[in-house]
């Protein structure tokens, strides 16, 4: 039981990470569609960039969860993204 329970929150926890790629990502499309980063923070889009880094690193290394590391990249590519569309922008 208590396996079943570990391994629901690890799918649980990468599905997070999915979910708030795409919910970064709804801010990445904005400043792509309007051409403009006004009211966007750079230093919160770098602080995930980095976060989710260290999230990559600990899911690679320490844990060893192939979906936390996917879920890290995708979030990490989306931050990136933005971060070089602000500096566009």
């Amino acid at each position: 039981m208590k396996q079943k329970l570990l391994s629901l929150c690890k799918i649980i926890f990468a599905l997070g990470f999915w979910i708030s790629a795409v919910s970064l990502g709804t801010q990445t499309y904005q400043i792509w569609i309007s051409k403009s980063s006004e009211n966007v923070s750079f230093t919160t889009f770098l602080i995930f960039a980095l976060l989710n880094t260290n999230s990559i690193l600990f899911g690679k290394y320490i844990v060893k969860d192939s979906l936390l590391v996917w879920g890290a990249i995708a979030n990490l590519l989306v931050c990136l993204v933005t971060v070089v569309l602000m500096q566009i922008y």
